[in-house]
């Protein structure tokens, strides 16, 4: 199974956090949430990703370039796959169109939208975000043809970067009309709105108890000061460990599942992440925080995985630029004992990579490191069901240090 497609746990939304008030331990929460619909407490929503709000709200829609309201159905096929599709409902009929998470959004986030036009649109460009119709073309040119504010219209010349032979008269041209605000587009004096709610959020935060990471509120509370200060909706989801995932004691059942969705939910800190100030003085000594890091340094997004980077501690952040350090060496060190043994028998192009004390330096350095974090785990293991300790050191060998799994 490829690592985007493992099951994650179960996210939360934000809704969902507001109405609990706190952090809930998994088990407690379907009980919870289904009174709180029943109150009419909770909203409907509009989640894309996996949550027990209902579904059928109104919501922004991007069609033929242009937003519009249209009501939501739901989803068919599966979150990772190229053809899934948003199924809606537009003046009582019911249609469907390609799945974009860029092409939904919450009620009036872009149909509502009205930012001021610049002066001038003259340095208005297509980001690297954007991609062409033509998947795996690359922009030769790029112009600004028409505007309908606070709509652009951008004519592209493109072409395969695998042919052989590209001709400057043959090169695919095509029209694409998008909005002043989508993080798609750069348009200077226009703040773009990314939209996050169409992904799940991995939030990294250092267990306050051994009983509940969060006994007096403090996380909760930052995590909802930070909701507000980015701008998030209602029904942004998000992975949170204790709400996400079976807690011990678990039962049979909920130990399996927790196996099953351990690997998963460990991933999505690839992707998008927040880290909690409160509780991380000493994350650098905490096996769990570091792997969360080394994940989160691990991404190769073209947007920051890390949402609150400029919001860190100063001791939480020395502790993410520890994980990034471990993650650029690692990468220097592969990168380099590949080049060493391009185009040679393995074992004398090793003899000769070996002599270079710069080279022995980095090695020795990355299983030093690897050592280090092995010992921290080792030490915080003690507190864990030892039914679980195999699967946790395997997500620390296969996630942060790419070795082949172990598990089944």
């Amino acid at each position: 199974m490829n690592e985007d497609d493992a099951p994650i746990g179960a996210p939360i939304t934000l809704a969902e956090l507001k109405a609990l008030g706190g952090f809930v331990r998994w088990q407690d929460i379907d009980a919870r949430v289904t009174k709180l619909a029943a109150a009419n407490v909770l909203p409907n929503g509009y989640p894309l990703v996996a949550s027990r709000l209902a579904t059928n709200s109104m919501i922004d829609l991007s069609l033929g370039g242009r937003w519009r309201q249209v009501e939501f159905v739901h989803v068919d096929g599966h979150r990772m796959s190229g053809d899934r599709r948003i199924v809606y409902r537009d003046q009582g009929v019911e249609m469907s169109t390609p799945y974009d998470w860029y092409g939904i959004a919450p009620q009036g986030h872009y149909s509502a939208w009205t930012g001021q036009r610049p002066e001038t649109l003259a340095d208005a460009q297509l980001t690297d975000r954007f991609e062409l119709a033509q998947q795996g073309h690359i922009i030769h040119t790029q112009a600004l043809v028409e505007e309908d504010w606070p709509y652009l219209i951008f004519e592209t010349k493109s072409f395969d970067p695998r042919a052989r032979w590209v001709d400057r008269d043959d090169m695919w041209t095509g029209s694409y009309t998008i909005h002043a605000a989508d993080p798609r587009v750069s348009v200077p004096g226009v703040a773009p709105r990314v939209p996050w709610f169409n992904t799940t959020i991995a939030v990294s935060h250092r267990w306050l108890a051994p009983s509940h990471p969060d006994p007096e509120g403090a996380q909760f509370a930052e995590l909802m000061a930070l909701s507000e200060t980015l701008g998030l909706v209602d029904n942004q989801a998000f992975l949170l460990d204790y709400c996400s995932l079976p807690q011990a004691p678990r039962t049979a059942d909920e130990a399996a599942w927790f196996r099953d969705n351990l690997p998963g939910f460990q991933t999505q800190f690839k992707y998008v992440t927040l880290v909690l100030n409160t509780g991380s003085n000493d994350y650098a000594t905490r096996a769990w925080c570091m792997l969360e890091l080394i994940l989160t340094a691990m991404s190769r997004a073209p947007q920051p995985t890390l949402l609150n980077h400029e919001h860190l501690d100063p001791r939480l952040s020395a502790a993410m630029e520890q994980a990034q350090a471990y993650v650029q060496q690692s990468v220097w060190f592969e990168q380099d004992y590949a080049k060493a043994l391009r185009g040679r028998p393995a074992s004398a192009a090793f003899r000769a990579w070996s002599k270079d004390p710069t080279n022995v330096a980095i090695y020795n350095a990355q299983n030093q490191g690897r050592r280090s974090l092995f010992e921290k785990f080792e030490s915080e293991l003690a507190v864990t069901d030892p039914d679980d300790r195999p699967i946790i050191l395997d997500l620390l060998r296969s996630l942060a240090f790419g070795e082949p799994t172990a598990q089944p």
